[in-house]
C-alpha cells in the first residue's frame, strides 16, 4: 500500500468511529429517542398514573413508590418487574422501548382483596405514528 492509501484508510475508520460515538447515534442509524421519566404511585387498588406513553426508542425511567404496603409493578410482556416496599425507598429502573405496542401492567405482589384490579397500561407508539 502506498502512504497516501494508509492515511486515506486511516481517515475513514476514525470517521466511523467519531460517528458511531456521536450524540443521537444509535445501533441501526435511527435517531436516538428521548428520555421519559414517571413517577408511579402504588396503593390499595391502583397505580397513579395507570397509563404511560412513549415512542418506540425512547429511554423510559420508572420510579415505583408504594403509598401503603407492598405492591409489584409488571410487564410482564417486556419481562420487566419490580417491587415497592411499604415504607422503604422508591424503586426505578430504566428501559428502552424497543418494541411498539400496547402492553399490560399489573401488580405482581397480592396485596389484599381488589389486588386483581390493580392494572395500568404502557403504551409504545411505533416510530413515526405520533
Amino acid at each position: 500500500m502506498h502512504r497516501g492509501t494508509i492515511t486515506g484508510v486511516g481517515v475513514a475508520a476514525l470517521t466511523l468511529v467519531l460517528a458511531a460515538a456521536a450524540p443521537g447515534a444509535r445501533p441501526g442509524g435511527g435517531p436516538q429517542g428521548e428520555l421519559k421519566e414517571f413517577t408511579v404511585i402504588a396503593e390499595r387498588f391502583k397505580f397513579t398514573p395507570n397509563r404511560l406513553e412513549v415512542n418506540q426508542g425512547d429511554t423510559v425511567r420508572v420510579t415505583v413508590r408504594s403509598a401503603d404496603s407492598t405492591h409489584g409493578w409488571k410487564v410482564k410482556a417486556l419481562d420487566l418487574d419490580l417491587l415497592a416496599k411499604k415504607g422503604g425507598k422508591p424503586e426505578t429502573f430504566e428501559f428502552v422501548a424497543e418494541r411498539a405496542g400496547t402492553f399490560p401492567i399489573a401488580c405482581s405482589e397480592y396485596c389484599g382483596k381488589g389486588h386483581e384490579d390493580m392494572k395500568g397500561v404502557l403504551v409504545v407508539h411505533a416510530r413515526g405514528d405520533r
